[in-house]
């Protein structure tokens, strides 16, 4: 039992994580090494809005709406330009754009770590002598499986989906039919900033919001590449593969095997499928 809790309450956080890294990949083709700084980002200005005295509800509302704007800005007044350009083009941009804004956060919010206002009484509930899940991690699991099945709706069962599908495996036909690609690209960086920062605030929860929260930006790449960038049904496997090989790692050799596993892992899936699980070949003529 104590194995499956751990595994649900993980893999929930990768999935949320993994989001970030699949959905821009999925709309743009680039990798967005920013995540962990918007995700830095969206954690404090939860932080911001709830000392402000806005509801909790509200404030994390209100911090969605905000970081989903960012996303859709940072790609238009940004990223739009290095689409389509060589892979170092857009890998350097983001890279120069996770340095600025590590500048930037460490300005602004410095070092300090803060706790964030729960938003209920959070008790644990124990099953047997060693596995137990808190209520508000039972939360973060409800609220990443009705996030990732709302955007499985929003792609397969809706006009939006079927443009930012078709947009994704021909940007040239898509919009010699009309189809306003660059409006459906923005849509994919604000619901990846959205995943990124309900998985920071999720994961702040069970410690701090500190600027350290930078380093799970990289840790939602694993989960994504294991189960194809591409792919949001891969992530899901990828998220749950990744946290089960973390769990066990755990068990097994202590809590330093636990980053180690992960990696393994992820070179062994790529060494026997570079796209990874779920990941769609993409064939080149030449």
């Amino acid at each position: 039992m104590s194995l499956i809790i751990d595994t649900a309450r993980i893999s929930a956080i990768y999935a949320l994580l993994g989001l970030a890294w699949v959905m821009v990949f999925k709309a743009s083709g680039i990798l967005n090494f920013a995540v962990g700084q918007f995700l830095v980002i969206g954690v404090f200005v939860y932080y911001a809005l709830d000392q402000a005295g806005l509801p909790l509800v509200v404030a994390f509302l209100v911090t969605l709406v905000v970081m989903s704007m960012v996303g859709a800005a940072t790609y238009m007044g940004l990223v739009k330009r290095v689409v389509g350009l060589p892979i170092h083009a857009p890998i350097m941009l983001t890279f120069g754009l996770s340095i600025l804004l590590d500048a930037v956060i460490g300005v602004v919010w410095g070092p300090a770590s803060r706790n964030l206002t729960a938003p209920f009484t959070d008790v644990r509930y124990r099953f047997g002598d060693v596995a137990s899940i808190s209520r508000l991690e039972i939360a973060v699991v409800v609220l990443a499986a009705t996030i990732l099945a709302a955007i499985v709706i929003l792609l397969k069962f809706t006009k939006v989906g079927t443009q930012m599908r078709a947009s994704s495996e021909s940007p040239l036909l898509a919009s010699q039919r009309g189809v306003r690609i660059n409006r459906l690209i923005a849509l994919g960086w604000a619901i990846s900033l959205i995943g990124a920062t309900v998985g920071g605030i999720g994961f702040a929860y069970t410690s701090a919001a500190s600027t350290s929260l930078v380093e799970l930006g990289l840790r939602g790449l694993a989960p994504a590449l294991v189960g194809g960038l591409d792919s949001i049904r891969g992530l899901v496997a990828g998220s749950i593969i990744v946290a089960l090989s973390q769990t066990l790692g755990v068990y097994f050799f202590g809590g330093q095997a636990s980053e180690v596993t992960a990696y393994v892992l992820l070179i062994c899936v790529l060494w026997i499928k570079p796209t990874g699980l779920f990941g769609r070949k993409s064939a080149v003529r030449v």
